[in-house]
């Protein structure tokens, strides 16, 4: 997922139920070894220095917990458990699977109430 250039460039999560998920249909299966996520680290947030006017050592908008399944079956498998994220890219590689669709599950952000995620790339 990725949206080209001059439009809005992320995925916002409403925020209003939990977990908060995004999925990626495919139209066929297909063999996947890794999932490289962009997530938002407010890049254009002034910042002088960080230390400067900040209560927070992480940027709150930064994905801290999530979870990745693939659907094998017409069930869900956990493919990946991600805790205490601060990263703004998260590169994930794991054994080549084949299947028709990933979802992302958000548990937490490091502060923000919703989950804004820039891209999402499938390899």
């Amino acid at each position: 997922m990725s949206i080209p250039y001059g439009l809005p460039n992320a995925w916002v999560s409403d925020g209003t139920r939990e977990p908060q998920w995004i999925e990626i249909d495919f139209d066929r299966p297909q063999m996947v070894g890794s999932l490289v996520l962009t997530f938002d680290s407010n890049l254009n947030c002034e910042m002088w220095n960080l230390r400067h006017n900040k209560d927070f050592n992480v940027m709150p908008a930064v994905v801290r917990d999530y979870r990745v399944l693939y659907g094998e079956r017409g069930r869900w498998k956990q493919l990946s458990n991600v805790t205490g994220n601060y990263q703004r890219v998260n590169r994930l590689a794991f054994d080549k699977i084949k299947t028709d669709r990933l979802r992302i599950e958000f548990g937490a952000t490091n502060g923000s109430p919703n989950v804004h995620l820039f891209e999402a790339r499938v390899y």
